[in-house]
């Protein structure tokens, strides 16, 4: 006879009555969870169950997918582990959200607060059924996952999303040097109408055009000052709209920042992470890396490491 276990609304199961057992003697069930048999129509305390048959043995380990049981009124929280990176904490329905998605399988492993082991998403699941109209997470902070994985949700779904520019960093390196950097403005400015995309009420893309503006006026300011023979002239001019562009730019790279650590955390999270250090000094070159890891990970299912 197998036996489904019920906590918190969630079903989990089935199984069989030494499996029950075991769980019981693990802690990952207590005696007050309610539980059901193959035949019976109401569920029951475990301990109405097992009430007087031995536990078995600890010694046979089997997999427990129902954790040690939560305060009161507060849900279970999961982990999500792929390729020695942790994810979460989720709750169950934005497991099942996330895994409507594609961003978690079935073969990723998760544990829950109360978990000292990892087991395969797919026990978790069980036969609880995935929503098929998957919705974003407000206030989700990982995956997070991923490719998780895991803000309010966007009106567009993330498959609608296109896939980000995709050049190799190096590329642009290189590309940049040989056209004395202006390669590097116009490819920052693709990158941040991309980004605009995926976050419409970014502000990058109109800093970074700002920014630009800033610093070819400022050179041109500069030319015509020193075509005029003049030593001070426009000098100030120039160096204050040379300042602007500066300023600007660190601003633009840094609000780009943000909305991919955002977007990447929430609607499709992968736990994107976005150094500061390195979006301040190498910001273009930086983004690409990771807009490759983003196209890798779309066209394979697997997501290099950060």
């Amino acid at each position: 006879m197998k036996y489904f276990i019920r906590r918190q609304l969630n079903d989990y199961g089935p199984y069989t009555l030494a499996e029950l057992q075991r769980c019981v003697a693990q802690g990952s069930v207590v005696l007050t969870d309610l539980a059901r048999s193959e035949g019976m129509s109401e569920w029951v305390p475990v301990s109405q169950v097992i009430p007087s048959i031995p536990v078995a043995p600890p010694a046979w380990t089997v997999q427990c997918t129902v954790h040690t049981k939560p305060q009161e009124g507060v849900p279970v929280k999961y982990y999500i582990q792929r390729q020695s990176t942790e994810y979460g904490p989720y709750t169950l329905p934005e497991l099942q959200r996330y895994l409507a998605q594609g961003n978690i399988l079935m073969t990723d492993l998760t544990r829950s607060e109360g978990m000292t082991d990892w087991v395969p998403v797919s026990q978790v699941i069980g036969n609880i059924p995935v929503p098929v109209q998957p919705q974003a997470i407000p206030g989700s902070t990982a995956y997070s996952g991923q490719p998780y994985g895991v803000a309010p949700a966007p009106a567009y779904a993330p498959s609608a999303v296109p896939n980000p520019p995709n050049l190799h960093w190096a590329l642009v390196l290189l590309f940049g040097i040989f056209s004395c950097g202006l390669f590097w403005w116009a490819w920052l400015i693709v990158e941040a109408a991309w980004v605009r995309k995926i976050k419409p009420e970014s502000k990058g893309l109109l800093l970074v055009i700002l920014a630009l503006a800033a610093s070819f006026g400022s050179g041109i300011v500069r030319g015509i000052n020193n075509a005029s023979g003049l030593e001070a002239g426009l000098q100030g001019l120039a160096g204050i709209l040379w300042l602007a562009g500066l300023v600007l730019v660190i601003v633009a790279v840094f609000q780009m920042r943000s909305d991919l650590e955002n977007y990447y955390n929430t609607v499709e999270p992968i736990n994107l992470r976005v150094n500061g250090v390195m979006t301040f000094f190498f910001a273009v070159f930086y983004f690409q890396h990771h807009f490759s890891r983003i196209n890798e990970w779309k066209k394979t299912g697997y997501l290099q490491p950060q």
